[in-house]
């Protein structure tokens, strides 16, 4: 998938819903109706995109869930989406790890 030219937020988040098969929202908490995650959450139900919200750490049982989803949709083209880490600091690392361990042995 090429970058978004476009300098909005939204062009470049409504891309990136709609050039993948769907989308996992990682975060430390739930969104709020202001987020950037929210709106990715409802562009990805609007394009009838499969969506799937996790808190991280994800543990056995996130990680059970999110290969699950991946697997239920035949996910080839992942958006991977959440708060930025100035928003929730510690955030990074987790979904690094939370990716590490998910996509890994894909």
């Amino acid at each position: 998938m090429n970058q978004s030219p476009s300098g909005s937020y939204r062009v470049r988040t409504q891309n990136n819903v709609e050039h993948s098969d769907g989308t996992l929202i990682l975060s430390l908490g739930p969104l709020t109706m202001d987020s950037g995650s929210m709106l990715t959450a409802q562009l990805a139900r609007r394009f009838r995109k499969p969506v799937l919200h996790l808190l991280v750490p994800l543990g056995v049982v996130g990680m059970q869930r999110a290969n699950e989803w991946i697997d239920r949709w035949s996910i080839y083209v992942l958006n991977v989406a959440g708060p930025r880490e100035s928003r929730e600091p510690g955030l990074q690392d987790l979904v690094h790890a939370a990716l590490i361990g998910l996509l890994g042995n894909r």
